[in-house]
């Protein structure tokens, strides 16, 4: 079990995150556009029918999970690092849903700062657990994935939906060159 110091670290650490993203944000939404949320009616509706597609994907990831762990008995990840993956399972199949129907970015919002945006949260996440892995106790303990997994899934995330932006990126370059 984690001691009372350890916990309250993880604990500081989060409302740290949220602060420098919520600082982010704002920085970013009053020089670069970055947020801006003037989205059309086409791109509202195709996010609500993402917000659907997330949440029925994020209901069979943890039932599947449940299952799983019910059927065979086999106690192959902790809770945190499930709870993340199911959370970024679910968020990827929004995030790339939105992008390829054009419905992610805002109109005025500038997508380049977005893929920085993604690309650095990729390269810390996986950096720090490549450091847990190489230096640390690695991602398995007692036969589990344990927290640094979270970081690992976090990382691949994050590189997907940059990926998926970029992709669209060149899409509507080479479309807009065909046009």
């Amino acid at each position: 079990m984690n001691s009372i110091p350890y916990i309250l670290g993880f604990l500081c650490g989060l409302v740290l995150v949220a602060l420098v993203a919520l600082l982010l944000r704002y920085v970013f939404k009053k020089k670069n556009g970055v947020f801006c949320g003037e989205y059309d009616e086409r791109q509202k509706a195709v996010q609500g029918c993402g917000y659907k597609y997330a949440y029925f994907t994020l209901m069979i990831s943890v039932v599947a999970g449940a299952l799983f762990d019910v059927w065979t008995g086999v106690k192959w990840i902790e809770l945190f690092p499930f709870a993340v993956l199911c959370l970024w399972i679910s968020l990827c199949v929004f995030v790339t849903y939105c992008i390829s129907k054009d419905a992610y970015v805002a109109l005025q919002a500038k997508r380049k700062v977005l893929i920085l945006i993604f690309a650095i949260s990729a390269l810390v996440n996986l950096g720090i657990a490549l450091m847990e892995i190489l230096c640390g106790d690695g991602i398995i303990t007692d036969g589990r994935l344990n927290l640094t997994s979270a970081n690992l899934f976090t990382g691949a995330a994050s590189l997907q939906i940059a990926i998926a932006l970029c992709i669209r990126a060149i899409y509507d370059r080479v479309r807009g060159e065909c046009e």
